[in-house]
């Protein structure tokens, strides 16, 4: 059996609770656009959003993951960190 998409698993009711979890006190997004913009049309974001992604037309900003040292109590330990790449007009949004 192979892999092909999750994409079928998506709905409006699990983007609406990803972007509740979401941080909203963060930077804005790699289109520029901040938390509180997205919100005031939320739902037609979301419903945009779940089109470009079941057809194919999203594709995620490309990232680099890199390690970062990060001290514990007792011990050393290595922090993810996602770096953005490629970030610039129309990177990732149709």
């Amino acid at each position: 059996m192979a892999f092909t998409s999750l994409n079928h698993h998506l709905d409006l009711t699990w983007l609406r609770e990803a972007y509740r979890l979401t941080r909203k006190d963060g930077a804005p997004g790699v289109d520029g656009q901040l938390a509180e913009e997205y919100a005031a049309n939320l739902e037609e974001n979301l419903q945009d959003l779940l089109e470009r992604v079941k057809s194919g037309r999203y594709r995620a900003p490309p990232v680099r993951r890199v390690y970062i040292k990060s001290r514990s109590r007792l011990k050393l330990l290595y922090r993810r960190l996602n770096i953005l790449l490629g970030i610039g007009e129309n990177c990732c949004f149709e």
